[in-house]
């Protein structure tokens, strides 16, 4: 009963059973008594029935009271359960977690989370309420019985005793005793991949349809937080097949042409050697070592562009300002970072892209450029970002090509990792006045929502 229905019983009823007792003792229903008894009469009747209405409406403001604290208290606890489950981004920790929070908040004595593991289709299960060395059971889970109920119909189920239902099996021996049992299917984008079984003690109250209904509702966050974990994981594995590709051009581009120069420098000095010509000879050696050492660098250049990954505990824009300040101990070169806001907000994909082809321009300007001074900018325009690197140096002909393929493939790598996130790279070049490489980047969904809202999503 609402809170409005029951401010209005408050006034009615006592009204209407006013002006049948008035209307009792004044027109002739009652016997004829005097006037004093019949207002003596009339007054117990109101007391009584006063007396018998407070309890009543006391006994529903109880109630209503505790209906607000079990709400309050669910909600209460379906926070934490998001909280917690949101913390990790393992599937199984967040199954785990799922579990232990389910069996606590429902009074459960046991709680099993079945899941089923892609690719290979296998079942895994999680447990709680039972310790190590407690269940003296050796099988193996399955998903016969119970167990499997809930994952192949995909429905809740709620029994007060397990052995009225037809899919119950007996229990392996040792298995503790069930009484009252809960399950409730986990649906990720349509499909049932996993379940919560919860099982309380024989004897114990059943579950009620309050339990179930929380459990749903906790079931269903279980699900965002293992499609976001499943996103998470897949995101990770595109990120390393293209840091393998990444990888493979940079060696192709630098230590794959080197080591070919050292294999026809070293049989050049074998041919000296061999023909007596030990000053050229020497002469080749000492070419071989400079090579090596040069090799060396870049060799420590690359790990350490490897290991300048946007850092999570660090903004892009501060993180970028890290890189840039080694990169300038490094290589030698002043590199000035001009940022006209520095509040700027990329998704994780965009921020990673956006480093490389940073690392890339740089590294150009490093091997090729000759340049003292370098540029990154990052901009806002209308439309979404600009980021700009600018160097000092000597600059190219960009319709033309150098025997190594320079600078056709380093722009290709990074054009293509432009296209990657809908953006768009265009170089600017001539012999003798340096080289500026531009990077459109367009607002998307993500970015658009932090720039208007100033909030993460």
């Amino acid at each position: 009963m609402s809170a409005t229905k029951l401010r209005g019983l408050s006034i009615l009823i006592p009204v209407l059973f006013a002006a049948i007792v008035v209307h009792t003792a004044h027109c002739g229903v009652l016997p004829a008594l005097s006037r004093n008894l019949k207002t003596v009469l009339a007054t117990g009747l109101v007391l009584a029935a006063s007396l018998v209405f407070s309890r009543f409406m006391f006994y529903l403001v109880d109630r209503m009271n505790r209906q607000i604290e079990q709400q309050a208290e669910r909600a209460e606890a379906l926070l934490e359960v998001a909280q917690a489950i949101n913390s990790s981004l393992e599937v199984k920790v967040i199954l785990q977690r799922a579990v232990d929070l389910a069996r606590a908040h429902l009074n459960a004595d046991f709680g099993e989370i079945h899941f089923l593991v892609e690719p290979e289709g296998e079942h895994g299960v999680r447990f709680s309420g039972l310790h190590k060395g407690q269940c003296p059971v050796k099988q193996k889970p399955t998903l016969r019985g119970l167990n499997g109920e809930v994952l192949r119909t995909g429905n809740p189920l709620r029994l007060d005793d397990r052995r009225v239902h037809p899919q119950s099996i007996d229990l392996p021996e040792g298995h503790p005793p069930i009484g009252p049992f809960l399950g409730v299917p986990i649906m990720v984008q349509g499909q049932t991949q996993a379940d919560i079984l919860l099982i309380r003690a024989p004897g114990s109250p059943p579950f009620t349809q309050e339990d179930e209904n929380f459990l749903l509702t906790m079931a269903n966050q279980v699900a965002v937080a293992v499609e976001n974990a499943d996103l998470y994981q897949k995101v990770r594995h595109v990120a390393a097949l293209e840091e393998r590709d990444w990888l493979s051009r940079e060696i192709h581009d630098g230590l794959a042409q080197t080591l070919a120069y050292l294999s026809l420098q070293t049989r050049a000095v074998a041919d000296l050697v061999a023909a007596g010509h030990l000053d050229k000879a020497q002469t080749s050696l000492s070419e071989v070592r400079n090579v090596i050492k040069h090799t060396y660098e870049e060799v420590r250049r690359a790990i350490f562009d490897l290991r300048a990954s946007p850092d999570p505990d660090l903004d892009f824009v501060s993180a970028l300002r890290e890189y840039l300040y080694e990169f300038g101990l490094q290589s030698q070169i002043n590199v000035e970072l001009e940022v006209d806001d520095e509040d700027l907000h990329l998704s994780p994909t965009v921020e990673v892209q956006l480093t490389r082809i940073i690392q890339e321009a740089l590294t150009n300007v490093r091997r090729h450029a000759g340049a003292q001074q370098a540029w990154v900018r990052l901009a806002s325009t209308s439309t979404g970002y600009q980021v700009s690197i600018e160097d000092d140096g000597r600059g190219f002909d960009p319709t033309t090509s150098r025997s190594d393929g320079w600078p056709h493939f380093g722009l290709q790598t990074m054009r293509e990792r432009a296209e990657s996130v809908d953006g768009r790279l265009h170089v600017r070049s001539r012999p003798g006045q340096g080289t500026q490489v531009i990077v459109d980047l367009p607002t998307n969904g993500y970015e658009r929502q932090i720039r208007e809202t100033g909030e993460n999503v």
